[in-house]
């Protein structure tokens, strides 16, 4: 599983940098390390409905899943 670390990326910086994450490891399991921040979690989770993938969010540990597509 391919993981990409968010932790201090300001939002536009994270928005870009999971965005080439995903289009670089298309078709793969994916997680993404978001941290405690709602507004983080919740940006992750609007970019990858975006990308019409289904995904699991941690709700204690500040992460998320990209299941395989």
């Amino acid at each position: 599983m391919m993981t990409l670390d968010l932790h201090g990326f300001r939002y536009h910086e994270a928005k870009q940098e999971l965005e080439l994450f995903i289009n670089d490891n298309w078709g793969k399991r994916l997680k993404v390390i978001t941290g405690n921040s709602e507004g983080m979690k919740n940006l992750v989770c609007e970019i990858v409905r975006e990308y019409s993938l289904e995904f699991f969010r941690d709700t204690l540990d500040g992460f998320i899943i990209i299941k395989e597509h």
